[in-house]
């Protein structure tokens, strides 16, 4: 299917299809070994199919659509355990190339090998759920569900609604926004800004244009991603050294590169909380999220979201 069809929110059945058909394609792709680009790409998938049988309301059975939502998103969940590691790997490489001192080199590349390991293992639960037995089965599943629904239009009003409740979701925690510290809300925003990306995906024909909502709230993601990414790694860098310092251990070459790691992250954090606020100036200058909003009260003023196939949200 072509990708101006996939996107086109008159043609429920079709992109709930389409949708599988990719989840099934990268399910072979994520168990091949070091595949990290496959990795993502499952988990990308299993989004953007989850999103569709949550947002379209097209799905005639309830039950087996809640029941196939549920296994996909503990596919997810064991593939962003992987994906967590190959990200970790992929940034203490880069910076092991920034550490001028032996010992602080040495104890990034300790850390390195410690993440390759526990990715093995994770990979291996990963393999575990997909063997080919469980994956045949799976893709029936997809394909029974997309079929039945496959002639199934969409109620015009259904894209203003989604959008319009996402979009005040994000609203309602854009306030965080002026508060560096509030890293909890920062993240509740960052998962605000990625349901609002994919259900825009899903409605907006137009999504391969560099100006379209959702590549311009994917770089508002991107930024809420990597201040979480940096966050995650301040609150387990300084527990560790607490921790160490607590049991008086001696200065050891990890020990080095969690400190010199420490300051690298809060950094890089506040760089790209600079970069998040600073796009939020703009998108209130421009009034585009505004925009979002009145499209949709003027496509659908009085229109309910369906009820959902699935469990309401689209997370990991």
């Amino acid at each position: 299917m072509a990708r101006e069809e996939e996107n086109n929110p008159h043609q429920a059945g079709k992109v709930l299809a389409w949708r599988g058909e990719k989840v099934i394609e990268q399910l072979s792709e994520a168990v091949r070994p070091e595949n990290a680009e496959g990795i993502h790409d499952l988990r990308v998938a299993i989004r953007r199919l989850r999103t569709a049988m949550q947002d379209l309301g097209s799905i005639s059975d309830k039950k087996a659509g809640r029941k196939l939502d549920k296994e996909l998103k503990a596919i997810a969940d064991l593939a962003g355990k992987v994906r967590d590691h190959d990200v970790a790997i992929a940034v203490l490489e880069k910076l092991a190339g920034e550490a001028e001192a032996p010992q602080i080199l040495l104890g990034i590349n300790e850390m390195i090998a410690g993440r390759r390991s526990r990715r093995d293992a994770d990979h291996q639960a990963l393999l575990t759920t997909l063997s080919p037995k469980s994956t045949e089965e799976l893709a029936a599943r997809i394909r029974k569900i997309a079929s039945f629904d496959e002639g199934v239009a969409t109620d015009p009003g259904i894209a203003a609604a989604v959008i319009g409740e996402r979009c005040l979701a994000f609203l309602e925690l854009v306030p965080s926004l002026y508060d560096p510290a509030d890293t909890k809300r920062h993240h509740r925003l960052r998962i605000a800004a990625k349901r609002l990306r994919y259900s825009a995906e899903l409605f907006d024909p137009p999504a391969d244009n560099e100006n379209s909502a959702p590549r311009l709230i994917a770089e508002m993601q991107d930024h809420l991603g990597d201040m979480h990414d940096c966050d995650v790694w301040i609150r387990t860098l300084s527990k560790n050294l607490k921790r160490y310092v607590k049991n008086a251990g001696e200065a050891s070459p990890e020990f080095l590169a969690a400190e010199w790691l420490l300051g690298e992250f809060v950094r890089r954090r506040a760089k790209h909380y600079r970069e998040a606020l600073r796009l939020w100036m703009v998108w209130e200058q421009t009034g585009f999220i505004d925009s979002m909003l009145s499209t949709s009260a003027d496509q659908s003023p009085e229109t309910e979201i369906p009820e959902s196939s699935t469990s309401g949200k689209v997370e990991g």
